[in-house]
């Protein structure tokens, strides 16, 4: 009976091994589909607290759209786990993205911008020219889900990617 009860016992903790592994397995097969996405949550987030930075060491205004890479980096608060860069992960096809900034708050007063949470700051764009400027209400009306890349972080600091919404908050 002791050895009925073992051998059980052993089926049963090979089993609960194999589960283990699997759900690890699993795991890091979400996790690197999502690295990708953390990591340019993180840089849109630092974007807009360096921005954050510059507004209020310039009498709330914003840069102007032409070099706000380079009037945001003193505020970036760069170091070995923060560098500076607004460069994004690359779509899944291999294009390389980039922040840009919203056109239409170049050097605007931030103090006049009624709604903050839903003013688009930056977005992520397809391209490697540096200080890149969009205009969202071009671009960013017309994506759908199938451009899951897209990401746009708001002048509130919060970051979006409009597209990985739960399907039951889709319209």
């Amino acid at each position: 009976m002791k050895r009925v009860l073992l051998a059980f016992l052993a089926v049963f903790a090979v089993a609960a091994l194999i589960v283990t592994v699997a759900r690890v397995v699993d795991g890091l097969r979400v996790s690197r589909a999502v690295e990708p996405l953390a990591r340019d949550m993180h840089v849109g987030k630092a974007a807009a607290i360096a921005m954050l930075g510059y507004q209020l060491a310039h009498d709330d205004r914003l840069p102007d759209a032409a070099h706000w890479e380079d009037d945001i980096r003193p505020y970036w608060g760069e170091s070995r786990l923060n560098p500076f860069t607004v460069e994004l992960s690359q779509t899944p096809k291999g294009s390389p993205r980039r922040l840009a900034m919203n056109r239409r708050l170049s050097a605007a007063n931030g103090r006049k911008i009624a709604d903050v949470s839903n003013t688009v700051l930056f977005y992520s764009a397809s391209t490697r020219k540096k200080n890149s400027v969009a205009n969202p209400q071009s671009e960013v009306l017309t994506t759908t889900a199938d451009k899951p890349e897209l990401m746009y972080v708001y002048l509130d600091g919060h970051v979006s990617y409009p597209s990985l919404r739960p399907r039951i908050l889709r319209r």
